[in-house]
């Protein structure tokens, strides 16, 4: 599978192989080579959210069943949103019980909030700068955090191209729903870039000239990106840590792929595809998507 190739010379904005990274050392470029976007140093949030997977993965299947769960509409109204860190080595102590945007929310808090050496991500924060969420919800919803990332909020620096995203950047959707939908879109956090997806997909292409590129993200879903039933060879290539034992209902947070469409021409974001193997593929002006990078 091919890397993008750094662009170079004409419109006079060439792409570097290593930039700097607002976290410390830099990180690689996608343009590295496949899996080389992880970097040399990982965002203070996505380790924390790399710890949350990989103690709650530790669990045999049936007790990360119980102690990772998404929080569907219905099922889960009258209890609070839950996502706790247990010891390191520990993963019986760790529990997630939440949805996409409020898991990220709570991994923002814990990296970022009251305690830590910057302070800066607290309820008021995200309340002002993104959305007051009411009384009914726990956290701003991943469409509201798709427009906060859109217009820019302090700390949250916009990425428009695909070729620019690093691990630890979110990407934000709307689903273009009524107001008052149950869900409103998804958001997502970038963990390494895996590649160009050149396997033929089930449904048709975006229009015009676009490149499909392939994430590897963190996020807190209602079902596993991928399907183990009618495409395991694209499974195999493009995992989610959600399907170990094949159990297509299994849910909460997890590692998956996501592909994000980039404009040939113009480098910028214009649409994905929920998984590498989904029948259908959106343009973001079906549904507007945005990428952010935090600054801590």
């Amino acid at each position: 599978m091919r890397a993008p190739t750094h662009r170079s010379g004409g419109r006079g904005r060439g792409r570097r192989a290593d930039r700097a990274s607002p976290y410390g050392r830099p990180h690689a470029a996608p343009g590295g080579g496949q899996g080389s976007a992880r970097g040399d140093r990982r965002p203070p949030h996505l380790a924390e959210a790399e710890s949350l997977v990989e103690h709650l993965c530790a669990l045999p299947p049936d007790l990360a069943r119980e102690r990772n769960r998404y929080r569907h509409a219905g099922r889960f109204d009258t209890v609070p949103d839950q996502v706790l860190w247990g010891s390191p080595g520990t993963a019986r102590d760790f529990y997630v019980l939440s949805r996409c945007a409020s898991l990220l929310t709570r991994v923002f808090e814990r990296s970022y909030g009251v305690g830590t050496t910057y302070g800066w991500a607290t309820p008021r924060f995200f309340r002002e700068h993104v959305a007051d969420w009411g009384p009914t919800r726990h956290a701003p919803d991943a469409n509201s955090y798709r427009a906060a990332f859109a217009a820019g909020i302090p700390h949250f620096e916009p990425v428009p191209e695909v070729r620019e995203l690093l691990p630890g950047d979110l990407v934000s959707i709307d689903f273009n729903r009524p107001v008052g939908a149950l869900y409103t879109g998804h958001i997502v956090m970038i963990r390494r870039y895996r590649g160009e997806l050149t396997h033929p997909t089930p449904g048709p292409p975006l229009p015009g000239s676009v490149v499909p590129h392939v994430f590897e993200v963190v996020d807190c879903s209602s079902r596993p990106h991928g399907d183990p039933v009618n495409f395991p060879e694209l499974l195999a290539t493009y995992p989610d840590t959600r399907l170990r034992d094949r159990d297509v209902s299994a849910d909460g947070v997890g590692y998956g792929h996501i592909v994000l469409h980039e404009d040939r021409g113009a480098g910028r974001l214009v649409g994905y595809r929920r998984s590498p193997e989904a029948p259908v593929a959106f343009t973001a002006v079906e549904h507007p998507i945005a990428a952010a990078r935090i600054r801590p």
